[in-house]
């Protein structure tokens, strides 16, 4: 049985532009009962939680050829003051199924 990675607090703050991933593995879309949906999991760098923003359920072509950017959001500084993650944010497109 794989263990999930523990929050890894040694990981640098970085800010930046969002990098383009394909949905993760071990990342979650939900639908959930307000008709919205959220992509979360794991962040992709401190392994803290990472997650976007809730969305409607039906998305219109061009807002999922844009994908959703999901970031991390663990409640870390990481060594930057003032901050409360690692900074790290990703684009991911959002799934056939989700955009329906």
């Amino acid at each position: 049985m794989n263990a999930e990675p523990k929050h890894d607090l040694t990981v640098a703050f970085q800010a930046g532009d969002p990098v383009d991933v394909d949905l993760p593995a071990d990342w979650h879309v939900d639908r959930n009962k307000y008709k919205s949906v959220v992509v979360y999991g794991p962040c992709l760098e401190c392994h803290g939680d990472a997650m976007g923003p809730q969305l409607p359920q039906t998305l219109d072509a061009r807002e999922a050829a844009r994908g959703v950017v999901v970031e991390c959001v663990c409640d870390y500084p990481h060594g930057a003051k003032g901050e409360s993650s690692c900074g790290r944010s990703w684009r991911v497109l959002v799934p056939e199924e989700v955009s329906q």
